[in-house]
């Protein structure tokens, strides 16, 4: 073997970047209510960093601290006044705070606000520079959504408080909705039945949540009502002209 070739090939095998093909899947999902538990520690590796993504649990993250900011940094994807979704830790070097020992591995405390009001989760946090198992840690409800908040609207603090909502918009999304999901689509079938109970009187979050309906779901389909023209007629209605 030429030597040339040799020292690529001994270079390839000593790469960083090699063995993380191997690792492509560097996102693990896991039920939120397990990690607020601190059944599954983060391990924060240098040079990667760890994302905590709360973005489908349908809660805001309001408030977080770590208990020894010695060794990582906290980043949001937006400000925490404005209910943030996703977490960012980046592991740093080492920095001496008076009064504050340095320890092995910490807690991240964050408070979370949602329909249902505040919580507070906790993640054990260790370090590392090895290679990891993944890199960033995506929170799940145990029950999906059934129609998801789109990225550009998020529900806000404000928003997750609300017990209440404008049927009028909630209908009016779920007929947007079954144009393409069809109107014997089981989803559309129980957004409707939701509908007709909270006409009748009771707490809208009440009957959701008796329903099995995540609220966030409710929320999403008020903002996409209000977005919808009164003017436009859609293909579904023009059998009824």
């Amino acid at each position: 073997m030429k030597p040339l070739q040799k020292s690529l090939l001994i270079a390839l095998a000593l790469s960083p970047f090699t063995p993380l093909a191997a690792h492509a899947a560097l996102v693990r999902d896991a039920p939120w209510e397990s990690a607020c538990q601190g059944d599954i520690p983060l391990v924060v590796h240098t040079g990667m960093g760890a994302a905590i993504d709360f973005t489908q649990t349908g809660k805001a993250v309001q408030r977080a601290w770590l208990g020894d900011p010695s060794k990582v940094t906290l980043d949001t994807d937006r400000p925490m006044s404005e209910g943030s979704s996703v977490l960012f830790l980046r592991r740093i070097e080492g920095i001496s705070f008076e009064g504050l020992p340095a320890t092995a591995s910490t807690v991240l405390t964050t408070v979370l606000v949602g329909a249902g009001g505040t919580e507070v989760c906790q993640f054990p946090i260790s370090y590392s520079s090895a290679l990891p198992d993944f890199t960033s840690l995506r929170l799940l409800p145990e029950r999906e959504a059934l129609i998801g908040p789109v990225p550009d609207g998020r529900p806000s603090l404000a928003a997750l408080r609300d017990t209440s909502v404008d049927l009028g918009a909630v209908e009016a999304a779920i007929d947007l909705n079954a144009l393409t999901l069809g109107d014997d689509s089981p989803v559309i079938v129980k957004l409707r039945a939701f509908v007709e109970r909270a006409e009748a009187g009771g707490n809208q979050q009440a009957i959701a949540q008796e329903m099995e309906i995540e609220w966030p779901l409710i929320l999403e389909l008020r903002r996409q009502g209000e977005r919808i023209d009164p003017d436009t007629v859609y293909a579904g209605d023009s059998a009824a002209l």
